[in-house]
């Protein structure tokens, strides 16, 4: 049995810092898919509507990743986002960064450390929880069966996936 422990969010981190007039609000959210991830991004975006880029990373158990600079110059946003999940050592964790642009550009370094100290702050406010993926198997049980099998993955603390 292959034993993989890992730390993820216990739940959302929140945090907001400004620069030169720009308005820079974080979401550290926990997420399990990259399904799940794009469906942050989008939510906040679609809640954010007035903001100017909701630039984001995430990072999955395995080591899949992504980072998106939501029209901010290219690798300015999404890189320095992600660099701080991975400098966190979380996984399983999708940061979304809000720019509310206050009419000063910023300039690309100026952008990496305004987007990496936002999503630094909200990954610091986000409790923690350890984890450890014992095993993946597959049980096959007539229809019937559901809810004792259920109960069983409940009180050896064993999480259903399909």
């Amino acid at each position: 049995m292959s034993m993989e422990a890992f730390v993820t969010l216990a739940a959302p981190g929140e945090a907001e810092t400004r620069v030169k007039a720009s308005t820079f609000l974080a979401l550290a959210v926990p997420v399990t898919t990259e399904e799940e991830a794009r469906a942050v991004v989008a939510a906040r975006a679609k809640a954010m509507f007035d903001a100017t880029h909701h630039c984001s990373a995430w990072r999955l158990r395995g080591g899949t990743g992504r980072a998106n600079d939501a029209g901010e110059p290219s690798g300015s946003a999404g890189a320095p986002i992600l660099a701080a999940i991975d400098g966190a050592g979380v996984v399983d964790c999708c940061v979304v960064v809000t720019r509310y642009y206050g009419g000063t550009k910023l300039g690309v370094g100026g952008l990496v450390r305004a987007y990496g100290e936002a999503a630094a702050l909200a990954l610091a406010e986000a409790p923690r929880r350890a984890g450890v993926l014992a095993a993946r198997l597959r049980v096959r049980y007539p229809y019937e069966h559901t809810a004792p099998v259920m109960r069983m993955l409940e009180r050896v603390g064993a999480d259903a996936v399909e």
